[in-house]
């Protein structure tokens, strides 16, 4: 239970998130609308995402729960979130690496991730975006 003045801080996918994802979008512009809704239900799933709402939809069930919104902003941009999709996919023979020798990365050495750190380190050097594929919330619960 959250005490008065106490606060509360969360992250959420956004309403951007299922618009943000590539490959749903590259079905959308080739007319496959049905293949990319089921990309983007596939996607949800093993991200394990219940909601992609808008803030306003957020700010109405922390006022329902009583809470007073502080702030929200969106982050991980429309790029950040494509390197993170493809990620899962260019992942894959680091799976198999885990499933034959039981570890993600054989030698940890610097050679070895030196194409992922190039590839990612934008992203997390990157400002907070306009929009983007999460939100984070701090809400307060009013003082009594």
């Amino acid at each position: 239970m959250l005490r008065p003045g106490g606060r509360f801080v969360f992250c959420v996918p956004s309403d951007y998130f299922l618009a943000f994802l590539s490959i749903s979008r590259g079905l959308r512009q080739v007319g496959l609308r049905g293949p990319a809704r089921s990309y983007e239900a596939f996607f949800n799933r093993i991200s394990r995402h219940h909601h992609c709402d808008d803030p306003a939809t957020w700010q109405a069930r922390l006022d329902a729960a009583g809470l007073k919104l502080v702030r929200h902003w969106y982050y991980f941009s429309q790029g950040a979130l494509a390197t993170l999709e493809w990620g899962h996919y260019f992942g894959l023979p680091s799976l198999l690496t885990k499933k034959l020798f039981g570890r993600w990365i054989l030698e940890r050495t610097r050679a070895n991730l030196w194409l992922t750190e190039r590839l990612v380190r934008r992203y997390y050097d990157e400002p907070l975006p306009e929009r983007g594929a999460y939100l984070f919330f701090i809400a307060q619960k009013p003082e009594a």
